[in-house]
């Protein structure tokens, strides 16, 4: 095939997609989204219906299929509408019930949805939305617990009002400390706590890997009091800094299988 050639069949199956984007792919998801509408709709009527819940645990049941107990009428209803696939029967009601959360009408469902880019990008954004701010709580719940490395004195460079920031600083040669500036912006403050949280979650799971290893390969001493004096012979080390800041306390973890087995050798 010439190059010629070659453009004029991308060029083609460019065209080809295009057509199928704008036609065939948009009427289907359409065409989905009014079959979403459908089953919100009727999900909403069935909240009313006293006997539909067991209608459609009945249902449910003729078919074999499996809920948990706690779902409600728009999952289950989902379930029965779309039987073949569990995670897409997760990922519609997810969006359905971000629709109602929104306050968004059965009605106005499909032409939100298409406004919001389509099932995928609705849920993965409440996905993602959930996620930073679970880390950013979690986060203030570790700041809340950090010893102070230091404390200084009120200055108006720094903030006005009582409360968490980001403050740069530059560490000199002595490895004395200068703070420089005092970050209040609120996206600043949040990178900061889900690096925060991170850190911690990082931090628990080397301390846990360290304290299975010395329970199982060595006997004798209980293995919390060894990774406590192991801890405090290595106090210049990052990481049993940052155990001590975080109040992890070796000596106050209950000891495992593995560990009371290798005492009892």
């Amino acid at each position: 095939m010439s190059n010629k050639g070659l453009i004029c069949t991308i060029e083609s199956l460019i065209q080809t997609r295009n057509d199928w984007e704008v036609n065939e792919y948009k009427s289907s998801n359409l065409k989905l989204y009014r079959l979403l509408d459908d089953c919100y709709q009727l999900a909403t009527e069935f909240k009313k219906s006293s006997s539909a819940k067991n209608d459609i645990e009945a249902m449910l049941k003729a078919r074999k299929m499996q809920v948990r107990a706690d779902d409600s009428i728009l999952r289950k209803l989902l379930k029965l509408v779309f039987a073949s696939d569990k995670r897409r029967v997760s990922a519609y009601a997810k969006v359905v019930e971000v629709a109602i959360s929104e306050k968004i009408s059965p009605k106005e469902l499909p032409r939100w949805i298409d406004e919001k880019g389509g099932i995928e990008e609705i849920r993965t954004a409440n996905t993602k939305s959930g996620n930073a701010e679970e880390k950013i709580n979690h986060g203030k719940v570790i700041a809340q617990k950090l010893a102070p490395i230091s404390t200084i004195p009120q200055h108006e460079a720094i903030t006005e009002q009582a409360g968490l920031v980001v403050l740069i600083a530059n560490v000199k040669d002595d490895f004395s400390t200068e703070v420089l500036y005092s970050v209040n912006h609120q996206t600043v403050l949040n990178s900061a706590l889900k690096e925060l949280s991170r850190k911690e979650k990082t931090d628990n799971a080397s301390f846990e890997r360290l304290y299975k290893s010395v329970a199982t390969t060595q006997p004798g001493k209980s293995a919390s009091v060894k990774i406590a004096n192991l801890v405090k012979k290595s106090t210049k080390s990052k990481k049993a800094k940052r155990w001590k800041a975080l109040n992890i306390t070796p000596t106050a973890r209950p000891l495992d299988k593995n560990s009371k087995r290798a005492e009892n050798q």
